[in-house]
């Protein structure tokens, strides 16, 4: 019977994987360990069946090759086929990082997801819920949202940048307008605009940049009640309909 901890080496080159590779390991933090463990097992046995073939083709070719190769493997690793498992160990954090580097490539003709931005957005699409979609693409297609609290604090604003699965309660705007919405109406009425105050910043040559003004708003997930798009018309209905209730 083979040692035990050969027998966990692919399921290790597995978990690597899943761990190295960004969108793989932002994916897994918003699942449960037990579909991260079975994943594991899944691309471990993948990563065996790859190294074995791989191994195979290079036999096949140039079987010297293959003979040095495996000294540097070591002695107990290459007994009774042992080479493979020890491969696949290996096989899975190199392709995590060469999965890594071709993200990282394709994120050049994303210029709006910078960083592990696009890895985010990509594991958004596949495991996030509603909430963390409209998040996504309000950040991805610079949309303003409207968003309302549990203390009907109303704002409206940009996203600033996708959270980590690991940060996922926290949601960062910048805010164009904000007010509350009325208990019993549930109305809206918009109090602060924060554009003009910007633009005033800007103009001055005081800041070259809205965020040089560091006001950012960090809003707690499980504070929103309702959250959606905020078109630009609509935006301008409301700005009108305040001004002319300040001048009355």
């Amino acid at each position: 019977m083979p040692p035990f901890d050969i027998l966990l080496l692919p399921l290790v080159g597995g978990y690597l994987f899943l761990l190295v590779y960004p969108l793989a390991r932002f994916a897994h933090q918003r699942l449960d360990r037990q579909r991260l463990l079975f994943h594991s097992i899944i691309i471990g046995i993948l990563l065996v069946v790859g190294s074995y073939m791989a191994r195979d083709f290079v036999e096949s070719i140039s079987p010297g090759l293959v003979k040095e190769l495996q000294k540097l493997i070591p002695e107990r690793f290459r007994n009774r086929g042992f080479g493979t498992p020890f491969a696949a160990f290996n096989l899975g954090w190199m392709l995590g990082i060469l999965f890594w580097i071709i993200t990282l490539t394709i994120s050049r003709f994303y210029p709006k997801l910078k960083g592990d931005s696009l890895s985010v957005y990509w594991a958004i699409r596949v495991t996030g819920d509603d909430f963390d979609k409209i998040f996504a693409e309000a950040f991805l297609e610079k949309h303003m949202l409207q968003i309302t609290l549990r203390n009907n604090k109303v704002y409206v604003g940009y996203i600033q940048k996708l959270a980590p699965p690991t940060q996922a309660n926290q949601l960062t705007i910048l805010p164009v307008i904000s007010g509350y919405r009325e208990s019993e109406t549930k109305k809206i009425n918009f109090i602060t605009e924060y554009l003009s105050v910007y633009q005033e910043y800007i103009g001055t040559g005081q800041i070259t940049a809205i965020d040089d003004l560091e006001m950012q708003i960090l809003v707690l997930r499980d504070e929103i009640i309702t959250v959606n798009k905020f078109h630009t018309q609509i935006f301008d209905s409301f700005q009108g309909n305040t001004s002319t209730s300040e001048k009355e």
